[in-house]
C-alpha cells in the first residue's frame, strides 16, 4: 500500500524537495493514507524513483522519526508508528489566503518591488572588521553573526520603506499587513503553523508578546505550568503579575497531563517550548504533544508555545510546530525576530486564535498603540524579495559549521565536560562533571562562580542552574557560537578550560 502510495501521488516543489516530501508524507500519515505498520520504501528505493538525493530521502525520515510519526526497525526498515488518534489536518498552502482587510496586502508595486543585488549582501572589509572590534564578550548565547548580517541589502529596503507616505499615518494595532502577510506564509510553509494574517500580530518581541496573553488570560493567584528548565524572563513576567507556576517533571511530561491530574486541573495556562527546549534543545515527543493538547481541550486551557529559534536546525528543516496539531485553538504561537535578523530590531509575533485577537488589540491599544511602520516596512520587503529566507540559508550553514568547531575544540581542552547532544541553534550545553557539582553548595552553584570568572574574562557564557526553576539544579555551562568568530574560539576555549581546570 505504503509503495503504491509513492508511485503514484508524490509531486514534488522543485525549489525545496525535501520540505515537499516531508510535508507529503506527513499529510498521508496524518490522514490516513498511510497508516500504522505501513512499512515506507527504503531510502535508496525512493530516491531512485523520485529523482533526488538519497540523503534527502534520510533527512526526512529523520525527522519524522524525530518527531514519532515512524519508526525503525532494525533489520526491517522504516514503518508508520502506532500513533494516538490525531487531529484532522490540511496541508499548509503556499499562497495565503485573503483577508478581511482591506489594506492587508500592498500595492503592486511593493510586492513586486526589484530585488537587492545579491553582490550587496555582505559588509565592506572596514565595516566587519569594526564590527568584530566591538564584540566584547565571545560566547555570548542568542546573539546572531553580525559580521555576516547583509547591511547594505537593508539599508536599500529601509530607503525603500521610508519613501511611502504611508508610515506617517497612524500605526496598524496589529502590525504593518504586508509584514503580517509574509510572515504567515513563512510560518506556514517552514513551521507547519495555521495562520493568516488576520489573526497574527506583530509585537516588539516574544517578551511582549507572552505579556500580553497572560495579561488576557491570567488573574493574581492563577498558577501556570512551566518546564523544570527555561528562559528566566517567563519568571519575570509571571511574578509581575502575581501568578504563581507549577513545575511539570522532565522524566514524566506525558504522565503528568495523561494522570488524574488533581494538581494540573488548578492551572489556567501551561508555558512550553516543544520544538527546541530553553536552553537544553530537546525536542517534545509526539505523545507529549498530544497528552498537552487533550490536557488543554479536555480542561478549557491554554498552551503558550515559544517558538524561540527553530530556524536553525542543522539536520533538514526544523521540527513541526505544537500549534499546527491544535484543531481545537488552544495554542498560542509565539517568536521572535530579534535571533534572525539582529537583536535591535525588536520585532516579533504572535498568533493567536480568533477568540483572543480582540483582547489582544485592547490591550495593545493601551501598552504602547503599535509599533514603527518604516521598521515593520522594511522587515516586510526584506522577506517579500527573498533576502530573509537566503539570510537563513547562511546563517545556518555559517552556525553549523561554528558548532563544529566548538565542539571539536571543547573536545580537546575540556574533555570532562558533557555535551547536551541537540542539532541546532546558536548555543551548546555542557554539563559539568560529577566529581565537581557533587560536592557543591546548593545555594552557590560552582557554574556561576564559572560564570563570574568568565564574564571577567570577556567570556560570555552563561550557568545552566540560573535557567533550572528545580532542585536539585542542573549544574552546566551554555556557550554561544553564533557571534563568535572561528578565529577567536580556540583562545576562548582554551581561557575557560583554564578557569574551570582551578575549580
Amino acid at each position: 500500500m505504503a509503495l503504491r502510495l509513492f508511485e503514484t501521488e508524490i509531486s514534488l516543489t522543485p525549489h525545496n524537495k525535501q520540505q515537499s516530501l516531508y510535508q507529503l508524507i506527513l499529510s498521508a500519515i496524518r490522514l490516513g493514507k498511510l497508516e500504522a505498520n505501513d512499512k515506507l520504501p527504503s531510502t535508496r528505493l525512493l530516491a531512485e524513483q523520485l529523482h533526488i538525493a538519497r540523503s534527502t530521502v534520510k533527512t526526512v525520515y529523520e525527522i519524522l522519526q524525530a518527531e514519532g510519526y515512524v519508526e525503525t526497525r532494525r533489520g526491517s526498515g522504516t514503518f508508520v508508528a502506532n500513533l494516538p488518534e490525531l487531529p484532522s489536518y490540511e496541508l499548509p498552502t503556499s499562497e495565503p489566503p485573503a483577508t478581511s482587510e482591506s489594506h492587508a496586502t500592498s500595492p503592486s508595486s511593493s510586492l513586486n518591488a526589484p530585488a537587492v543585488s545579491a553582490s550587496a549582501n555582505t559588509l565592506n572589509d572596514s565595516l566587519r572588521q569594526r564590527l568584530h572590534n566591538e564584540q566584547t564578550h565571545h560566547f555570548l548565547p542568542a546573539q546572531p553573526a553580525m559580521d555576516h548580517f547583509p547591511h547594505n541589502v537593508w539599508h536599500k529596503v529601509s530607503k525603500q520603506a521610508l519613501r511611502e507616505s504611508y508610515h506617517y499615518g497612524n500605526p496598524d494595532l496589529a502590525g504593518d499587513p504586508l509584514l503580517r502577510h509574509e510572515t504567515a506564509l513563512f510560518l506556514r510553509q517552514q513551521r507547519g503553523v495555521n495562520c493568516t494574517a488576520d489573526n497574527l500580530i506583530i509585537t516588539s518581541g516574544s517578551q511582549q508578546a507572552l505579556y500580553l496573553m497572560l495579561r488576557i488570560l491570567l488573574n493574581a493567584g492563577d498558577t501556570v505550568l512551566l518546564e523544570g528548565v527555561g528562559y528566566q524572563g517567563v519568571d519575570l513576567i509571571l511574578n509581575s503579575l502575581g501568578v504563581n507556576n507549577e513545575l511539570i517533571s522532565e522524566n514524566s511530561v506525558a504522565s503528568y497531563f495523561t494522570s488524574t491530574e488533581a494538581n494540573s486541573n488548578v492551572a489556567t495556562a501551561a508555558i512550553v517550548t516543544p520544538s527546541r527546549s530553553f536552553p537544553l534543545g530537546e525536542t517534545m515527543p509526539l505523545s507529549t504533544r498530544k497528552a498537552l493538547l487533550d490536557w488543554a481541550t479536555r480542561h478549557e486551557r491554554w498552551i503558550i508555545e515559544d517558538d524561540y529559534d527553530s530556524e536553525f536546525t542543522f539536520s533538514g528543516h526544523s521540527i513541526a510546530a505544537l500549534q499546527g496539531l491544535d484543531s481545537q485553538q488552544r495554542v498560542i504561537y509565539t517568536g521572535t525576530f530579534s535571533r534572525t535578523m539582529f537583536p535591535g530590531i525588536r520585532l516579533g509575533y504572535l498568533v493567536v486564535p480568533p477568540s483572543l485577537t480582540a483582547h489582544a488589540l485592547r490591550l495593545r491599544s493601551i501598552t504602547d498603540g503599535g509599533l514603527s511602520t518604516s521598521l515593520q516596512r522594511s522587515l516586510a520587503y526584506f522577506m517579500n524579495q527573498g533576502h530573509y529566507n537566503r539570510h537563513l540559508r547562511r546563517m545556518r550553514k555559517l552556525y553549523q559549521s561554528r558548532k563544529a568547531l566548538l565542539n571539536a575544540l571543547v573536545d580537546q581542552h575540556l574533555p570532562e565536560l558533557t555535551l547536551q547532544p541537540n542539532k541546532g541553534g546558536m548555543h551548546d550545553c555542557y554539563f559539568l562533571p560529577d566529581a565537581l557539582t557533587d560536592k557543591n553548595d546548593e545555594n552557590n552553584p560552582l557554574d556561576q562562580s564559572i560564570e563570574a570568572r568568565a564574564n571577567q574574562a570577556k567570556l560570555g557564557i552563561r550557568a545552566l542552574s540560573r535557567y533550572s526553576r528545580s532542585h536539585p539544579k542542573r549544574q552546566g555551562i551554555v556557550i554561544g557560537f553564533g557571534s563568535t568568530d572561528e578565529a577567536d574560539m580556540e583562545a576562548g576555549v582554551i581561557k575557560l578550560a583554564g578557569i574551570i581546570r582551578s575549580y
